[in-house]
């Protein structure tokens, strides 16, 4: 039976150093190594030195690290070596974090992506195609999770609870914190534990 847990908590909460230290736990636990999925794109300088620290503090830990800025569905569906041991009955991933892959399939444009090229959709178009865009990305979670659930494996989920800074005054940054708080609901409800971090303090509310 495969097993999530979801850890959520405001922007540098601490909740990706929990969520580190829990995966390092179980994959020691079931002898493999941590797989890493990291969902952000290097996009400026600070996100490249951002991702550069993430890196740098777990390297020598035997974490495997995988980019999936926009989907999640390959990382279930392969068989990620499992990884480097012969005892290794199962995965242990990490996805970090679940905002930052909506952040993606809201703002990206995919099919330039694909091509390798990096640009952003125009707010208009975000506007007039936003339900169907919010069906999309529910519609992918949860099809996500089901795959995971045929698993033996164990995966964390980092998210941020975007409402708690209260309702802006900008339209879509309305839109995202709301699209972010459908996606939370979902995996908090398929998830067997979840813990919100605050200030480095962990709190387990499911």
């Amino acid at each position: 039976m495969a097993e999530i847990i979801m850890i959520t908590g405001g922007i540098n909460s601490g909740k990706s150093d929990f969520a580190e230290e829990i995966t390092l736990k179980k994959s020691q636990y079931n002898s493999t190594n941590p797989i890493y999925v990291a969902t952000s794109i290097p996009y400026d300088e600070e996100m490249k030195t951002k991702i550069r620290l993430h890196i740098e503090k777990r390297r020598g830990k035997g974490w495997h690290n995988i980019q999936a800025p926009l989907s999640l569905i390959e990382v279930v569906k392969s068989d990620y070596e499992r990884i480097n041991s012969e005892y290794a009955t199962k995965k242990v991933v990490l996805v970090d974090c679940i905002t930052m892959l909506v952040s993606n399939n809201i703002f990206i444009d995919k099919s330039q992506f694909e091509k390798g090229s990096l640009s952003f959709i125009d707010e208009k178009d975000i506007y007039s195609k936003i339900d169907d865009i919010r069906s999309k990305i529910l519609s992918e979670i949860e099809k996500t999770l089901l795959e995971i659930k045929k698993t033996e494996d164990v995966y964390l989920f980092v998210t941020n609870e975007i409402g708690l800074g209260g309702i802006s005054g900008n339209k879509m940054t309305r839109m995202f914190a709301q699209i972010c708080g459908d996606v939370n609901k979902i995996l908090a409800s398929k998830s067997d534990e979840v813990y919100m971090v605050v200030s480095s303090i962990p709190m387990k509310i499911k």
